[in-house]
């Protein structure tokens, strides 16, 4: 099964699945081993059968947070939506969860493909609320509030984002282009003036900035 991980993390999944073909007869009751295939599976994009293997592994284990956001996150990718949302807030509960910002990002996320932006943003807050620095959920509040027009609020969640990030790119981007959606032109000329010397220049963050600096007035 370690053997079968490192496989996983290196990128090489049909490897992976090949260690945990071989004890199968020896795993098959072990909720690490079910979660472990299910990952494999799902990387492999044969949802039907991660899905089998993640319901496993929360049988066995019913605790088992991460089992059950990945099970989520496979139950949205075949458009399960009411399952997947079940199984992301199943995770929420477990209180010995380490990293509960990835589930309520993945209700966030889901609430915003539905629709439901007040959802959306509520779960989105709450996985901030988690990690500070996470940033796929700053930049998906940043973005909803935006699509809301409220973009000062939007503006104040990226400036938050920077203080436990300070040095992301993507944030400094998406502040620089909300200022200047504010009208604040000379404080998204000093956002993309940093972006530019903090990128890798080949980078399209740093294009972006050196085409707003061409035309941004000093």
């Amino acid at each position: 099964m370690d053997l079968a991980s490192s496989y996983l993390t290196n990128e090489q999944p049909r490897l992976a699945l090949r260690q945990l073909q071989a004890v199968q007869d020896l795993a098959d009751n072990n909720p690490d081993y079910h979660f472990l295939y299910g990952l494999i599976s799902a990387r492999l994009e044969r949802r039907q059968e991660a899905a089998m293997h993640l319901k496993k592994a929360v049988h066995y284990q019913p605790d088992y947070a991460q089992a059950w956001n990945n099970l989520g996150e496979v139950y949205a990718s075949m458009g399960q939506n009411e399952k997947a949302r079940e199984a992301f807030a199943h995770a929420l509960k477990i209180p010995t969860y380490l990293t509960p910002e990835y589930p309520a990002y993945n209700l966030a996320r889901l609430y915003a493909q539905q629709g439901q932006t007040n959802l959306a943003v509520q779960s989105a807050r709450q996985s901030i609320q988690y990690n500070p620095g996470f940033i796929p959920a700053i930049s998906l509040l940043s973005n909803l509030l935006t699509e809301a027009n409220q973009l000062q609020e939007a503006g104040d969640v990226l400036t938050q984002g920077l203080r436990a990030s300070p040095g992301n790119v993507r944030l400094m981007q998406d502040l620089a282009e909300n200022l200047l959606r504010l009208g604040k032109q000379a404080q998204a000329r000093q956002w993309f003036e940093r972006i530019a010397h903090t990128a890798d220049p080949q980078s399209e963050a740093a294009q972006v900035a050196a085409d707003y600096l061409e035309i941004l007035p000093y």
